[in-house]
């Protein structure tokens, strides 16, 4: 029998050591092997194999594609302006192989898409024009950007919502085609385009 002192504090303290040392002393000798258990349990996760970071395929990364040695970086769409029928897309554009050329370029989201640039007329007034296709050099960069080379979508089947994706097939010369998902960017990322005849901001 446990005896203890009279007084309250040092009564309570006793008291409760007391039960702590009796709880112990009751408690069930198999946690060891339940905590062996868990640990083997955790071994076999620790051992799963992990997973790997792969290189994404072409066209898989959002903005980025490879068709062969040509590489296309940053690319992406400008958000449609309300009911307007027409956007712009852009993008770099470079090889590591021959020179080659992009020479067409479409997208299920427009009834038709092209190659554009911007040039300046005589009387001081950029305007829109079309182009048979846009060189890509090795060991060079090609830049599609606002005021001037740039890819044309006419004829949207739909608004492009910033934020949004859409799908774009770019066709090269040599390369072949390559299909990659593209980002829409709001008007923000479009400060230093510019106004021109067409009907849009390329």
């Amino acid at each position: 029998m446990i005896r203890f002192p009279t007084s309250g504090a040092a009564c309570a303290l006793c008291l409760i050591s007391a039960l702590a040392s009796g709880a112990a002393a009751r408690a069930p000798t198999t946690a060891a092997p339940a905590l062996r258990i868990a640990g083997a349990q955790m071994a076999q996760v620790h051992d799963r194999a992990m997973p790997v970071a792969v290189e994404p395929a072409a066209g898989s990364a959002t903005g980025s594609a490879s068709a062969g040695p040509v590489r296309i970086e940053g690319a992406y769409v400008r958000a449609s302006l309300g009911a307007a029928p027409n956007s712009a897309a852009y993008m770099t554009l470079g090889t590591t192989g021959a020179p080659d050329r992009l020479i067409a370029v479409s997208s299920p989201v427009a009834k038709s898409a092209g190659l554009h640039t911007q040039i300046m007329d005589r009387n001081n007034v950029m305007r829109m024009r079309p182009v048979d296709g846009i060189p890509v050099a090795p060991g060079e960069t090609t830049l599609l950007k606002p005021g001037g080379l740039h890819v044309m979508l006419m004829g949207l089947t739909g608004p492009l919502k910033d934020g949004e994706t859409i799908p774009l097939t770019l066709t090269f010369e040599k390369a072949g085609k390559v299909t990659f998902d593209i980002p829409v960017r709001g008007l923000g990322a479009m400060r230093d385009g510019m106004n021109h005849s067409g009907g849009h901001m390329p």
